[in-house]
């Protein structure tokens, strides 16, 4: 039996900082290893990719009860996270994580080819296509090209007529 010494909660095994725990149960396909036979097989099922945690309410699956339940504050509107400098609350832990990084201005993302930094990595992504030269999103109509597919629905309007 491996004995490790815990310092962070690690996903689900029990621990005290003063006390090692057991870890023997081992994953097959990866590094991971439980204090419980029952922690390693909700692991499992990041493996296989089977999704048994429906929502009752929309299609969203996951593998885990945990992520389940945080979805489910959606459909409630419970939001649990709140943000100590504003009214700003969300469901979702991560989310209220990126807000507060907006409150202090600090741009994590940053592309190493250019001075452009962002708050979301999504934005940085969509900002490096800029770089590779890539336009993906192509009008049918004319030859028209961009990174960004919110630019080429407001470029289709101009064949349409529509105002934005």
């Amino acid at each position: 039996k491996e004995v490790e010494e815990e310092t962070n909660y690690n996903g689900g095994d029990k621990w005290n900082s003063k006390y090692s725990i057991i870890k023997s149960h081992k994953c097959n396909q990866c590094s991971f290893s439980s204090s419980t036979a029952s922690i390693l097989k909700r692991h499992f099922n990041t493996h296989s990719g089977e999704k048994l945690n429906k929502c009752n309410q929309c299609t969203f699956s996951t593998a885990h009860v945990r992520n389940l339940k945080t979805h489910n504050k959606l459909h409630s509107g419970e939001k649990p996270n709140k943000c100590s400098l504003c009214t700003f609350s969300s469901a979702q832990v991560w989310n209220l994580k990126t807000h507060i990084t907006m409150h202090s201005g600090e741009k994590p993302n940053k592309c190493d080819q250019c001075n452009y930094s962002s708050l979301q990595a999504g934005n940085l992504r969509s900002h490096m296509k800029i770089h590779g030269g890539e336009k993906a999103n192509k009008c049918d109509p004319c030859n028209y090209a961009t990174t960004r597919a919110g630019h080429l629905r407001s470029h289709m309007m101009r064949h349409s007529g529509e105002k934005p």
